[in-house]
């Protein structure tokens, strides 16, 4: 079957669903859809073009886990640009796609520039470069929790074994973000 076929679908899993030779372009054309879940389906770079037309074209879409696909580094940089464009992901689980310097890079730069509607990115500890990101996309995806329009620290972005920042160190929180604490 095709997603097409669907357009107003707005809940699909197919978690570990491995289909040799499936076509996954039909992704784009659901535009309501809310949660996804293809995770574990051994998918491959071939996932990255369906995810960004998905990404760039849904303004409905909260929910994203497509973790254990090894979508490969330049892949993962298409969809952080995707990202750049999206503002209703909420939740991306991505773990274990096979991320590069590039890939976690370009995670980075969206989240720090771009994307304040992601609140929660999940990464699996395996993650070559795990412990040198982790706590610098959690941060950005904490201050968009709080409701931030455009995170500029005014100091280095957080890295590894670095304090986290604290509100006073961010420009660009919002009154409704503080006044939440």
């Amino acid at each position: 079957r095709n997603c097409a076929d669907h357009p107003t679908l707005t809940k699909l899993t197919l978690r570990k669903c491995v289909a040799e030779g499936t076509d996954w372009s039909g992704l784009s054309s659901l535009t309501s859809m809310e949660e996804l879940d293809l995770s574990d389906c051994m998918i491959g770079p071939a996932l990255a073009s369906p995810l960004v037309e998905l990404l760039e074209n849904t303004q409905k879409l909260e929910e994203l886990q497509v973790e254990r696909n090894q979508i490969g580094d330049d892949g993962t940089t298409r969809v952080a640009q995707a990202l750049q464009k999206n503002s209703s992901l909420k939740r991306l689980d991505y773990g274990q796609n096979n991320i590069g310097e590039s890939g976690w890079q370009a995670f980075a730069a969206t989240l720090q520039e771009h994307n304040t509607t992601l609140q929660s990115i999940g990464f699996a500890l395996d993650d070559e470069l795990y412990e040198t990101y982790n706590q610098q996309l959690l941060y950005y995806c904490d201050q968009n929790a709080l409701g931030r329009t455009l995170l500029r620290p005014k100091t280095e972005v957080p890295r590894k074994d670095a304090p986290i920042p604290t509100e006073s160190d961010a420009v660009g929180i919002t009154d409704e973000a503080k006044a939440i604490e």
